[in-house]
């Protein structure tokens, strides 16, 4: 599918998406045209990212996640650990943390789509980027 379609399934803007392929997170066939063609997995993939990019994982812990190296149990542990330095047990970002890791697993797709547009504008006005 072409990233356009992509964009509609998950959220994520052209350039993020764009962002985490040359970050290495996701590598996208490519039609003989040389348009990208993503499949499935690459959606699924995308979401999963969405939804550790809403909880504040950098690009290098997702890396380390999808090559297998931690769990989703370990990263969110020490995702948890950090927002209790920045904001505490309150954080709607913590809260999240403790429901992926009880699950251990990523399926909160759905239910972090308007999380993410506020943090997004929240990042906007700091300054601060939420892709890194």
């Amino acid at each position: 599918m072409k990233i356009n379609d992509v964009e509609k399934i998950t959220g994520l803007t052209s350039k993020a998406i764009r962002l985490y392929e040359s970050k290495g997170l996701i590598d996208v066939k490519r039609d003989d045209n040389g348009y990208r063609n993503y499949s499935n997995e690459d959606v699924n993939t995308l979401k999963n990212i969405k939804v550790l990019r809403s909880v504040g994982v950098s690009i290098s812990d997702i890396k380390l996640y999808l090559y297998g190296v931690v769990s989703v149990s370990e990263l969110m542990d020490k995702r948890k650990s950090e927002i209790l330095n920045e904001s505490g047990q309150n954080s709607k970002r913590y809260q999240i943390c403790q429901r992926l890791m009880q699950n251990n697993s990523l399926d909160l797709f759905g239910e972090i789509d308007g999380f993410c547009e506020r943090e997004e504008a929240k990042e906007k006005i700091t300054g601060a980027c939420p892709l890194e």
